[in-house]
């Protein structure tokens, strides 16, 4: 008996085996794709977080407001970021009236800027309705104030807070 003929394997065989070394090379590339998957997805999330980082964030100061106060003053201030707010809406609800600023571009290059509201009728639009603010504000040294702005991507970024004596009581409403 020599070792060729002791060593014969029918073709099934090897159907099986190469059947099972295909079907490992196919778990194989299914794990490695989830891998990279997943490294993708974290890098994609890290190159919108450095993006975010760029978006501008305002600040806004206002001088009291009194039922007899004709026109709202205060500063806005463009605290963070280095791509500019477009379509900047300064809203105040004071005692008795609404007013309403509007600031077409605040950025890096014009950091702080003075504003006067107005009366207006739209101060509290559709902008700041899921504010919890009422129709106008309950006590004479109370106010309602926010500031909505177009960030980069077009999406509306606003916060609103109370005030008593032009001091911030919070909290700060944001979305």
């Amino acid at each position: 008996m020599s070792i060729a003929t002791s060593f014969t394997v029918n073709a099934s065989w090897w159907t099986a085996v190469l059947t099972a070394i295909l079907a490992l090379a196919g778990v194989a590339g299914v794990f490695v794709s989830l891998r990279a998957a997943a490294a993708s997805k974290k890098s994609a999330e890290a190159a919108l977080a450095q993006v975010r980082v760029s978006y501008p964030e305002l600040s806004l100061v206002t001088n009291r407001v009194s039922s007899d106060t004709a026109v709202a003053t205060g500063t806005i201030k463009y605290i963070a970021g280095s791509l500019p707010a477009q379509d900047v809406q300064v809203w105040i609800r004071g005692p008795s009236h609404s007013y309403r600023a509007d600031i077409p571009f605040l950025g890096p290059t014009n950091a702080e800027v003075g504003f006067e509201a107005h009366p207006s009728s739209d101060a509290a639009s559709s902008t700041f309705a899921k504010f919890p603010a009422p129709a106008t504000a309950t006590a004479a040294n109370e106010a309602w104030v926010g500031v909505a702005w177009l960030a980069p991507d077009g999406t509306r970024k606003r916060w609103g807070l109370k005030t008593v004596d032009a001091v911030p009581v919070g909290p700060v409403l944001r979305d």
